[in-house]
């Protein structure tokens, strides 16, 4: 029984029939970390898990969420009127899905109350984007209750006629890799927003269409927009756990779980929200990425990821400039200079991991899977050594999944714990598990827990 028919069963059950089910996954991170907030490029790609919402209208302008634990025992919050909700109201998993009814009502959609059944199998403070699947299954169910669902943008050009000029860059030093093109001149050309029904046909790769119609790509949706496509819905989530929750993320979790396609990483474009799905699958190639959830829970309401957010916009202001992704390869020493010691790392992990992402989707693009394992071993190396951002349980699942024959490991997420990924061929992967456990056992940390991740369909409805 997969989690959209547990969250419909349990829903019929206890309350009735329901409207619908939605579901949204979780998402691993291929390369690309907290260079979204910084108007960068990401490259993530959806997993299997799924966040699913039963779902069904209410009169009373109530909004009653609850969730379905393993055990089968149901976590019931208190009902909420909607016309109630605002910042600062509601704090734990309840605000979640409460923040999306808050930003969707702020944004004209008249939310009247509904009653939520939420179960999911999406590891919670893994660093695999549970919240985000969490807010954007319920922002398809409120939208589709409301009448308003979220719809795709109209189909444009092919993606790979376009020219790109993003080339590889040499990884042996995470801090300062060889010349390459500045982070910018590589310009996907936009594709369509995959993902609005999981179950249905998706586009098929090479489709295309603009990122954003209605509202601008760099906008929130504004006030009494009825129709939003995915990149103006993700904004809007993106308030949601911004302003509603208190987490400072940026734009990755969101699109990913919303518009990434199975067998493909999604190449986004914060600053333009033109993105390119990139064939992505292992398996073709003896290769699989391993997932290790250290067990080492975060948090993006904790203070870390907000004083590394805030030490790059305090660096952008000194260097006056929009974001930190202005900032050139080539013009890093210099922009250094200028920096207080505090911002320089910072600064050279977000220009240094813009340059990894490009060349990965090179890479990809060119099918040599294998070339980008040094690639996500320097990304681990800038987010340890400069971001500072890691953490023992993640720095000994990568040591050991390397020393055990892994082509390249990193942490994947917002980082102080949560998760980390490893590219091993298929013939040395109950090795590098092997050694994985053995490491952590060896160091009475608690054992991880380890699948190998699958690029997946994003959001939609199921039922």
């Amino acid at each position: 029984m997969n989690q959209a028919q547990r969250a419909a069963e349990e829903f019929r059950a206890r309350i009735g029939e329901p409207t619908g089910v939605w579901s949204a996954p979780g998402r691993v991170n291929l390369i690309g970390e907290h260079t979204d907030y910084n108007d960068g490029y990401v490259l993530p790609f959806a997993i299997p898990h799924r966040i699913a919402v039963a779902a069904a209208p209410r009169t009373d302008g109530l909004l009653s969420v609850a969730t379905l634990g393993d055990d089968g025992k149901l976590n019931q919050a208190d009902p909420v009127p909607v016309a109630a909700l605002t910042p600062g109201l509601l704090s734990g998993w309840p605000a979640y899905p409460s923040g999306v009814a808050w930003s969707l009502r702020e944004n004209g959609i008249p939310v009247t109350g509904a009653t939520l059944l939420i179960a999911g199998d999406v590891p919670a403070g893994a660093g695999l984007s549970s919240s985000h699947a969490l807010e954007c299954a319920t922002a398809l169910a409120l939208l589709d209750l409301a009448g308003h669902p979220a719809v795709p943008a109209p189909a444009a050009s092919d993606p790979h006629t376009a020219a790109t000029t993003s080339a590889a860059v040499p990884t042996s030093d995470a801090a300062s890799p060889a010349a390459a093109p500045a982070p910018g001149t590589a310009s996907p050309a936009a594709v369509p927003s995959p993902g609005t029904a999981s179950p249905a046909p998706v586009p098929a790769p090479g489709t295309a269409s603009p990122a954003a119609s209605g509202a601008a790509p760099d906008q929130p949706g504004s006030a009494g927009t009825i129709a939003p496509d995915l990149p103006t819905l993700a904004r809007w989530i993106q308030r949601a756990e911004n302003d509603f929750v208190g987490a400072p993320t940026g734009l990755l979790d969101q699109t990913a779980s919303l518009r990434c396609v199975e067998g493909h990483a999604l190449f986004l474009d914060v600053r333009s929200g033109e993105t390119e799905q990139v064939p992505f699958n292992a398996a073709a190639h003896g290769l699989e990425i391993l997932v290790i959830d250290t067990r080492a829970s975060h948090s993006h309401t904790d203070g870390g990821y907000a004083a590394r957010r805030a030490g790059c916009e305090q660096a952008a202001e000194l260097l006056g400039i929009p974001a930190l992704r202005d900032v050139s390869l080539d013009g890093l020493a210099a922009a250094e200079a200028a920096l207080p010691e505090n911002l320089r790392p910072l600064l050279r992990h977000i220009v240094t991991e813009n340059a990894r992402v490009l060349a990965t989707v090179d890479h990809l693009r060119a099918g040599d899977l294998a070339a980008i394992g040094p690639i996500l071993t320097a990304s681990h190396a800038s987010m340890r050594d400069d971001y500072r951002i890691s953490c023992l349980e993640l720095d000994v699942a990568v040591d050991s999944a390397l020393n055990a024959g892994a082509l390249g490991a990193r942490m994947t997420g917002g980082g102080f714990g949560g998760s980390a990924i490893a590219l091993v061929p298929v013939e040395l992967g109950e090795r590098v598990r092997a050694e994985v456990t053995a490491a952590f056992a060896e160091r009475k940390l608690t054992p991880p827990r380890l699948f190998s991740g699958v690029p997946a369909a994003g959001a939609g409805r199921d039922k």
